[in-house]
């Protein structure tokens, strides 16, 4: 088993993969990689691969990803629960986001839960990028809005990313969750810290990472036919979400 880190964007992954391929893997289990869909297809007929974190469907490679369809809606739903309407979400605007990436299956996810919950008049997607910066950034967006239009809640697309927002917020004076509830999304180990509390969706990752190998190994051994696992996520509250302000 070999493993390697692409984290400089899709120029290293390619260089990357070419250097699995030089070494004559025997299959690649990618994780979240980025490019187009074409490009992980023509990866596909060549080599057994099975991608972690994308959506499928596809032909000639297997994908395992958290169902984050049913992640979102599990956002708005707790959060409309608790009185919210001006519920936000924040977003990864990359211009070369894949219909099957996380991001854009998550900013769908909230668009149809919204319009599900009858708050439809109330979607609002905040621009940005997934990362602590990127979340920054977003927070300070939401907090130069009147505060008549800014949300009472955030979906925040990603844990890295809601902490973020977290940190502008809390710099402007703004409480959370008393003026504002917020939602991660990927429950990483830092969410969970009693300082911070974050409410946020649980992937089931190790499930996730069990079912990708069990699908490499029977591609390795000679399956052809793609498969697609959807893994059902799980909400986890904690002290980040309340009550909208007045109620």
């Amino acid at each position: 088993m070999l493993i390697g880190q692409a984290r400089h964007g899709l120029e290293a992954q390619r260089k990357l993969v070419e250097a699995m391929l030089d070494r004559r893997m025997d299959g690649l289990l990618l994780i979240a990689p980025f490019g187009r869909n074409e490009e992980l297809e023509e990866l596909g007929r060549a080599i057994p691969v099975v991608v972690l974190g994308r959506h499928g469907p596809a032909e000639s490679f297997d994908t395992v990803a958290s169902d984050d369809i049913a992640g979102s809606a599990l956002i708005v739903q707790h959060l409309a629960s608790l009185g919210h309407r001006r519920i936000s979400f924040m977003g990864s605007t990359l211009s070369d986001n894949e219909p099957s990436m996380p991001q854009t299956v998550r900013a769908l996810g909230y668009d149809l839960a919204m319009e599900h919950s009858g708050l439809g008049e109330w979607i609002d997607h905040i621009p940005g990028l997934w990362g602590s910066a990127g979340g920054v950034e977003a927070g300070k967006l939401i907090v130069q809005r009147p505060s008549s239009t800014r949300p009472t809640a955030l979906h925040g697309g990603a844990d890295v990313a809601a902490l973020g927002a977290y940190t502008s917020l809390l710099e402007a004076g703004i409480s959370v969750p008393e003026d504002i509830s917020m939602v991660g999304y990927d429950n990483i180990p830092v969410s969970g810290l009693p300082p911070i509390g974050l409410t946020t969706v649980d992937q089931s990752g190790v499930q996730m990472g069990r079912n990708a190998a069990e699908l490499l190994i029977s591609r390795i051994e000679g399956r052809s036919e793609a498969q697609h696992i959807l893994v059902p996520p799980k909400l986890i509250v904690r002290k980040t979400t309340a009550a909208p302000p007045g109620e």
